[in-house]
């Protein structure tokens, strides 16, 4: 039961994000160009579709996206790192109040990554942070028995 990114874009809009941030108009269930980026946004990309591994213990069925979040480097660091917390705080409690898979054995590893990036001289520096999402679910396997159990009834006389 993975998730699109369709469901994933639905449940971070559902946060309340600061005013002039993210909104549905700059939130993407797709990359967008590069030039044509727009700051501040949002990018959800289901980069590790679902696949299986199977021992004779469990199955485990994994799966994985991450969330880029962009934003415009203006010089005013102490501001844009505040907002840029904010936002990352807000798009983390929506996804951990998602449910990504089934409730019963479950890992999920959700890691933020920060880096800062200018394309060239005439491009503007920019804060790209990337939430990185692994999921993975382990259903254990029913072993088949090696072996046949017989039983024989005695007549148990006085």
């Amino acid at each position: 039961m993975a998730v699109s990114a369709a469901e994933i874009k639905t449940q971070i809009l559902a946060g309340t994000f600061p005013a002039d941030t993210l909104n549905d108009d700059n939130v993407f269930d797709y990359p967008q160009y590069e030039r044509r980026r727009r700051y501040p946004s949002c990018e959800i990309l289901v980069n590790n579709p679902p696949s299986t591994t199977e021992t004779q213990r469990d199955t485990q069925t994994t799966y994985g996206f991450e969330v880029r979040l962009y934003t415009k480097n203006l010089g005013i660091r102490s501001d844009e790192i505040t907002t840029q917390n904010t936002l990352e705080s807000v798009i983390m409690t929506q996804l951990e109040a998602m449910v990504l898979q089934d409730h019963k054995i479950v890992f999920e590893s959700k890691m933020w990554r920060r880096e800062q990036f200018q394309r060239d001289q005439t491009h503007p520096a920019f804060l790209m942070s990337t939430l990185v999402v692994q999921v993975r679910q382990i259903t254990t396997t029913t072993l088949t028995r090696d072996g046949v159990l017989t039983l024989t009834y005695l007549e148990d006389t006085p």
